[in-house]
């Protein structure tokens, strides 16, 4: 993810993210979720399969001493998000940052929406390429938000519980 996409990602939401439980899916070296933490978040969740990625988000988090309030889990998304579902956790914000190009970002929000692990008015962010298509509904999450930056495209989900909404005619 370029700083850019961040930083904007960043001005887009809430600037103090305290009290916030965060999950950083396809975490690659952790940008997402250690930028959260340095606004306040009280805990992040880094996911990604790679033990490399996993290596460098654990040295990154012990240079910034925000060891204590992260985990990493080095593990497959699909994988992970099953467990973290059947032990009842609960997150505030998600981010998503997928590899490019390999259909990856519509299968991981529905998973998503079916898992029971958002919080109420729970925030998606998701990181697309632009020639990646997604939905503007995944079960109980609905975006709010779309933004391009080059060949990224960032779209902001939320979770609402209750609120009925039409289902599109084809």
């Amino acid at each position: 993810m370029t700083s850019r996409v961040k930083a904007s990602v960043f001005d887009i939401l809430p600037v103090n993210l305290q009290n916030q439980m965060v999950l950083d899916l396809f975490a690659g070296t952790g940008s997402f979720g250690i930028e959260a933490l340095s606004r306040g978040a009280d805990f992040v969740l880094f996911v990604d399969q790679s033990r490399k990625a996993g290596e460098l988000i654990k040295a990154n988090l012990r240079k910034l001493g925000c060891y204590a309030q992260a985990e990493v889990m080095e593990k497959k998304v699909s994988v992970a998000l099953n467990q973290l579902s059947m032990e009842g956790m609960k997150f505030d914000l998600v981010f998503i940052d997928p590899p490019f190009d390999r259909e990856l970002m519509g299968r991981t929000l529905e998973q998503l929406s079916r898992s029971r692990i958002l919080a109420q008015d729970a925030v998606v962010v998701a990181r697309t390429s632009a020639r990646e298509k997604t939905q503007d509904r995944y079960g109980l999450l609905i975006r709010k938000d779309l933004r391009k930056y080059g060949d990224s495209v960032v779209s902001f989900y939320v979770q609402r519980f209750g609120e009925e909404i039409e289902e599109k005619g084809e």
